[in-house]
């Protein structure tokens, strides 16, 4: 069941929305009512339910706003001071890189590599050879 569970949050689905729009409907009509997605009942259910899940979207957020792992920005500084933690400002990260290729091919100084996915961006600081 969706809303605020011993798990966490939990927003339901478009389409279980969607389901209970149309037994919402069917109980008000009658089970007899069209509520296929062409049908005016059932545009309607669809509608209503896109956007009650940006009501549930925006719940989660406010939910995660007090949570350390889903706090971010000004919410992460107000959750920090809770117990008067301070946010240490962006420092840059030092890797150690395993590059791959043609083997005696120079990758120069100065060289980006980033990481899919997260787009972290990282700079050599000496030439390498592979």
């Amino acid at each position: 069941m969706p809303g605020l569970t011993s798990t966490g949050f939990e927003v339901p689905t478009l389409q279980e929305l969607i389901d209970i729009q149309v037994a919402l409907h069917q109980s008000q009509f009658g089970a007899s009512v069209d509520v296929s997605e062409a049908s005016p009942f059932g545009q309607l259910a669809a509608i209503n339910a896109e956007r009650e899940l940006l009501v549930w979207q925006g719940l989660q957020a406010v939910w995660a706003a007090f949570t350390v792992d889903g706090a971010a920005g000004v919410n992460l500084d107000q959750l920090a001071a809770i117990t008067g933690s301070v946010r240490r400002a962006a420092a840059p990260s030092l890797v150690t890189a395993t590059l791959s290729g043609t083997p005696a091919t120079l990758i120069p100084s100065g060289s980006v590599a980033s990481v899919t996915g997260t787009g972290a961006r990282f700079v050599t600081l000496a030439d390498a050879t592979i």
